[in-house]
């Protein structure tokens, strides 16, 4: 029987095929899983005019926070809290030209470091 050109050429293909099927890791894929991981953030509580909707400020940075982690009792004290990141962008309202960026800190833990914000750093 004469062998065919094409045969090893369609084991090799067949003996690949298991890390061909497999999907790659994208960047994509990366990037949900470093959003999964917990963000702690440290600064002075505030509050903000919307209900439930609270900031944390401190020289490097200003995050928007929420949650139901008892925020209100800590507002006006240096704080360290724990939680995810939420990406969420809003739709367009009015005449905005761009969707509103709501993206937050959804807080599970919240801890005092300071009884008040030290305004002098």
């Amino acid at each position: 029987m004469k062998k065919s050109s094409w045969q090893p050429a369609l084991v090799l293909l067949l003996a690949a095929y298991p890390a061909l099927a497999t999907p790659p890791v994208t960047t994509r894929d990366k990037d949900k899983d470093e959003k999964a991981k917990p963000l702690t953030v440290s600064g002075c509580l505030e509050r903000t005019d919307d209900d439930g909707v609270y900031r944390i400020k401190s020289p490097a940075r200003e995050v928007e926070v929420r949650g139901s982690a008892g925020l209100e009792k800590h507002v006006g004290r240096q704080v360290k809290v724990t939680g995810q990141w939420i990406e969420d962008v809003g739709p367009l309202t009015g005449g905005e030209t761009e969707p509103a960026d709501r993206s937050h800190l959804k807080a599970g833990t919240v801890k005092d470091v300071a009884r008040t914000c030290d305004r002098t750093r």
